[in-house]
């Protein structure tokens, strides 16, 4: 029927219904299962180190898995970029031929590759097969094997290892070799006999663990000098496998590897337990002495036959910085104290100390470090300390603070043979390497030579600027003429601006030796001529020098001989003009023994008023006789009359000059004053030269002054004469000197006109009333154009500035009027009258104007 059609279409689709409710559920099952074998997949991709790449047939990236992400810096974006584009990071320039080479049916060996970082990969290249199995791509894997390279290098270097450890194990002594963990890497013989464990049980231990073993500093503070120093030495103690404590002196050394990387340590201990218990005993039944020494100032220590240090004095620290624990912890920091320079005498100290025999206190001066950096001298005195059975028990020292006697040593030793100034060897000691130099000049045959050098015109920076400028000067100087001579010459100041350099082993012939001296000469000529910056004001100055030679060979020389000989032929330098050099002949002496009588002539003649003045008419563009210039004469008891030329130059270079020109200005004065009384002479001048010496006196004004009041002469009736070199030393001071005595009506002329480079200036800075026309242009005016030029040209320019003009050395009618034509206000020379004692001059006076010869 039809209900039971219903009933029965009812049934089937209700089991239909279950039927798919039941697909259903296995399908959700399968899909999780799908799922999780998916997360499976990705997590095994991701803790792989193999990075795998999937590529087509035109080699782009289709797929790749997660550690191409981390070992090749893939990101999603190189997907479908080729695969030479993105694999950058492994040096591998080959990558896509080979990939073609696989997708073309031809297999590729696997490659190991690096990447800069110093990772290693295995490439592996295999063809992508489709369900067709046909070839549809290429799957290149590249798989880290970093770690077995570097276990193949460690396999490597455990080979070297087995000849190194082998004959550490051989040795007598305890060694104990521990890696860079602790771990014991190999326990020889002697180990095994000092603690009590063998090899086997001792292999793999922890070294610190297994032997307890106590530190004097922090393990971490061992390690850094171990690290620092690749040494360390110290005391330890350690425990047996019975317990008992085991003293020992242990010496660590690292152990590199064939990278210089530390991988070991290795160990080499030496049983001092007996020692130091005797020394225990000993420390205590010193115990009442130590109490009273740590009161001394010395640093008092004792040490064992080892020496190590039994007991040391608090003083340690006054007198290191360092306190006595330190000393304990670190044995070697005694010999980490000694200066640099004195460790080999220190060494050969603490030998002689050790090893000779006898009960010999033996005594070293030498210097210390101290823990601020600085330096100390120190005796260090070291008695031997023996038992009652004559046994070695060590070293009693006593180190005593010695700085202070060094220092008053050394500062007797310099004043004795250093200058102070330049500290360059002094007469004394240049006396000793003269003797020197001789004795070798002798036993070798050979030429030496002594050079005397003096700085041209150096008073003058004295003078001007001062003695600080001076002696800054001279230390500027030593140090270029030390730079230009060899190391074993000696360069010495023997006082002012006078320096001797000793050149020795010259060539054995004579005519080379001086062209070697002459070099030399030359280099120090040529340092010295380049300009100093000198001060705190950096003041430019320009140096030249004169040079005297003394040469010696093998013959009967003196060191006094040899200076006295230079010092003459420097005389005759700067006599030659300056800046050059002369080499000394036995002409030179009788030269300079003449020129020592003439100055003790000279001085007599101030002492017995043997000076005269002379009298040279001057006119003025009338022939009138105006006045006079003062020239001086000596009217010697032995020589006769002598002209300023033979006498002059020597009094300028002994300093007579001054008593002389102020004898001068006195004597002018009076003649002044004489002719003040007479109504006719009244308004002459006199004219007096001053030199650049006496201009440069600070005492210069003075003694003008002390003249003309004196003798009561009319200051404006005096004119004084400087010359360009008298001005040009120090303008300033010059010029206020002059403004002081103008300010009482002296007047001054410029004399010498023309002959300096900087005569304008000179016109236009200093105060001058006159002009005189240098005698050397006047001379040759009517043969040389130039010179009657360079007249016109000075009178015309003195004319435009005011300043009248006397033209000096007119002998001719000639120069007379071409002098007066071109504007010359004043004349002197001998067309109108020679220099002439006073009675010759008032003779002239009297018979009126002066127009000819």
């Amino acid at each position: 029927s039809a209900n039971e059609e219903l009933e029965s279409s009812k049934e089937e689709l209700q089991s239909l219904n279950e039927e798919l409710t039941s697909s259903n559920s296995l399908l959700d099952e399968k899909v999780v299962e799908v799922e999780a074998l998916n997360a499976d997949l990705n997590n095994l991709l991701n803790s792989t180190n193999t990075a795998t790449l999937l590529m087509d047939v035109d080699l782009n990236i289709r797929r790749f898995t997660p550690a191409c992400s981390r070992l090749m810096r893939l990101i999603p974006t190189d997907i479908g970029r080729s695969v030479d584009d993105v694999v950058r990071i492994v040096d591998y320039p080959a990558l896509s031929d080979d990939c073609q080479q696989v997708i073309r049916g031809r297999p590729v060996d696997d490659l190991e590759v690096s990447d800069p970082d110093g990772h290693w990969y295995l490439r592996r290249i295999l063809p992508f097969l489709d369900q067709e199995e046909q070839v549809d791509g290429a799957v290149i894997t590249f798989t880290d094997i970093t770690a077995l390279k570097r276990a193949d290098h460690l396999l490597r270097e455990r080979n070297e290892k087995l000849s190194w450890q082998s004959s550490l194990l051989s040795r007598a002594a305890p060694v104990v070799g521990r890696d860079m963990q602790d771990r014991i890497v190999f326990w020889n013989k002697g180990a095994e006999s000092l603690y009590g464990w063998s090899e086997s049980e001792a292999l793999g231990a922890r070294s610190h663990e297994l032997l307890k073993t106590r530190f004097p500093l922090p393990l971490e503070e061992i390690t850094r000098q171990l690290l620092e120093n690749s040494v360390w030495r110290g005391q330890l103690v350690h425990a047996g496998r019975d317990g008992s404590e085991i003293i020992v002196q242990s010496q660590w050394t690292e152990y590199h590897n064939a990278a210089a990387e530390p991988e070991a340590v290795v160990e080499v201990n030496n049983d001092v337990t007996k020692q130091k218990q005797a020394q225990q005993a000993l420390r205590e039944s010193e115990e009442m002495f130590h109490t009273m020494v740590d009161w001394t100032y010395n640093w008092e220590y004792w040490s064992d036959p080892e020496d190590n240090f039994v007991y040391m004095t608090p003083s340690v620290e006054d007198l290191t910085g360092y306190r006595r624990e330190e000393f304990d912890s670190n044995p070697g920091l005694i010999d980490m104290i000694v200066h640099p320079d004195d460790r080999i005498v220190w060494k050969q100290h603490r030998h002689a100390v050790k090893h000779d025999d006898g009960n010999k206190s033996v005594e070293l001066m030498m210097r210390i470090v101290r823990k601020n950096g600085e330096t100390s001298w120190v005796s260090h005195q070291c008695r031997p300390v023996f038992g009652q059975q004559g046994q070695d028990l060590g070293r009693r020292v006593t180190v005593r603070d010695i700085s202070a006697q060094k220092l008053a040593e050394e500062q007797v030793h310099a004043l004795a043979y250093y200058d102070p100034l330049t500290h360059l060897p002094n007469r004394r000691l240049l006396m000793d390497r003269l003797h020197q130099a001789i004795a070798s000049c002798k036993r070798d045959a050979r030429h030496g030579a002594v050079m005397m050098l003096d700085l041209d015109q150096f008073k003058t920076l004295n003078d001007s600027k001062g003695h600080d400028m001076g002696d800054a000067l001279l230390i500027e100087v030593a140090k270029r003429v030390l730079g230009t001579v060899r190391a074993h010459d000696t360069v010495s100041r023997i006082g002012g601006d006078e320096f001797v350099v000793v050149l020795e082993d010259l060539n054995e012939i004579a005519s080379t030796a001086a062209v070697q001296v002459e070099y030399v000469a030359d280099k120090i000529a040529t340092e010295l001529r380049k300009p100093f910056s000198i001060g705190d004001q950096a003041l430019e100055y320009f140096v030249t020098s004169s040079v005297g030679v003394a040469m010696f060979d093998d013959g009967p020389h003196t060191p006094e001989l040899l200076l006295k000989q230079a010092d003459v032929a420097l005389y005759q330098a700067k006599a030659a003009g300056r800046d050059t050099i002369r080499y000394f002949n036995p002409g030179m002496q009788a030269e300079i023994d003449a020129r020592s009588v003439l100055e003790a002539e000279l001085r007599r003649a101030l002492q017995n008023d043997e000076f005269r003045l002379y009298f040279q008419p001057q006119l003025d563009g009338h022939g009138t006789v105006v006045g006079a210039e003062a020239l001086l004469r000596w009217q010697s008891a032995d020589r006769g009359l002598v002209l300023p030329d033979a006498f002059i130059p020597l009094a300028e270079e002994s300093g007579l000059i001054v008593q002389i020109g102020n004898w001068v200005l006195a004597e002018a004065c009076e003649q002044l004053k004489r002719w003040q009384a007479d109504q006719r002479r009244a308004q002459l001048h006199l004219s007096v030269n001053v030199s650049a010496r006496q201009a440069q006196q600070a005492g210069f004004v003075s003694g003008v002054v002390q003249a003309l009041e004196s003798s009561g002469a009319n200051p404006g009736n005096l004119m004084l004469e400087l010359t360009e070199s008298a001005v040009m030393r120090d303008i300033k001071a010059v010029a206020a000197r002059m403004q002081r005595l103008i300010d009482l009506g002296v007047r001054f002329s410029l004399d010498d006109f023309g002959t300096g480079y900087s005569s304008l200036s000179h016109l236009k800075t200093l105060p001058f009333s006159q002009v005189k026309i240098d005698r050397s242009f006047v001379r040759d005016l009517a043969d040389d154009p130039n010179d009657a030029a360079i007249i016109g040209a000075i009178l015309a320019m003195n004319a435009s500035l005011g300043l009248p003009v006397v033209a000096e050395g007119v002998e001719t009618e000639e120069q007379h009027a071409f002098l007066r034509d071109h504007g010359c206000s004043g004349y002197q020379g001998y067309l109108f009258g020679r220099p002439m004692p006073i009675a010759a001059f008032e003779d002239l006076l009297a018979g009126g104007a002066v127009v000819g010869n």
